[in-house]
């Protein structure tokens, strides 16, 4: 599963690694989502999660089809 393989980016390179993967479409969002990112898994999910520390300690806020609504 793609969601295995973003983990692995985020464990051994670092959040800021997803960035250089194209793929995954990493962004800040904005409105009631500020302050998190979003990465692209496929077509239909994405997983929205925030950098707690720059100690590379990421909460994963939910996996699930694109909805942003809160």
């Amino acid at each position: 599963m793609k969601y295995e393989t973003w983990k692995d980016v985020v464990r051994f390179s670092g959040p800021d690694a997803l960035r250089a993967i194209p793929g995954y479409h990493d962004e800040a969002l904005r409105g009631s989502w500020a302050g998190h990112r979003s990465s692209r898994l496929n077509r239909q999910y994405r997983v929205i999660y925030r950098v707690v520390r720059a100690e590379v300690t990421v909460d994963i806020e939910r996996v699930s089809a694109h909805d942003y609504r809160r």
